[in-house]
């Protein structure tokens, strides 16, 4: 047999002897313990009393008008940029951005979830009880994102980009207030 043939069968015999060892230690058939619990389905709060957002697909900046935009203090993000299930909204300066995206075909809830991990700023909770979850991948970043869910596989998702030259301040400051802001979207939608 050929000296690669010999390292190549050796690896193989390795290898099955240490996945029968795996098992052994725990049993056949149990799972392999990880470092952090994996969300299932189970873990993504349902939607109780469905939101329709299907008449603001393509006029989702209506559900953000300028006196609420003033109501929050944030009458600089005026300049909207409207597509549809999309509403882009920029300051006067050109410097900070939110957005807010319409999803239809999945739920963001559901899709935060699948990524909790990935964020060090993770808070669910329920606005206008719909389920809801405020996240930013960096606690010391000043962004947030939330995400509400509408129906079983659709909802809104909020951007408050970090200003340019202000990147760093504290996100949970941010997505308090990005919750206040996706209050009044909702309200505004008949939530």
């Amino acid at each position: 047999m050929p000296v690669r043939a010999r390292v190549v069968f050796g690896c193989l015999v390795l290898a099955t002897l240490l996945a029968g060892i795996a098992c052994a230690r725990g049993g056949p058939g149990t799972p392999v313990p990880v470092s952090s619990p994996v969300p299932t389905t189970a873990d993504v709060p349902q939607v109780e009393h469905p939101l329709d957002l299907s008449t603001f697909v393509d006029r989702l900046c209506d559900l953000l008008p300028p006196r609420d935009l003033v109501a929050l203090d944030l009458e600089e993000y005026g300049r909207a940029t409207v597509s549809t299930g999309m509403c882009f909204l920029e300051d006067g300066l050109g410097t900070g951005a939110m957005a807010l995206q319409l999803e239809l075909d999945r739920s963001p809830v559901a899709v935060a979830y699948e990524h909790r991990e990935e964020y060090e700023v993770f808070k669910p909770s329920q606005i206008r009880g719909l389920p809801a979850v405020a996240q930013a991948r960096m606690a010391r970043e000043k962004a947030c994102t939330v995400v509400v869910g509408t129906a079983s596989h659709e909802g809104l998702t909020l951007i408050r980009y970090p200003d340019v030259g202000q990147e760093h301040g504290a996100a949970a400051d941010m997505c308090t207030l990005m919750n206040d802001v996706m209050d009044t979207i909702l309200r505004n939608a008949g939530a």
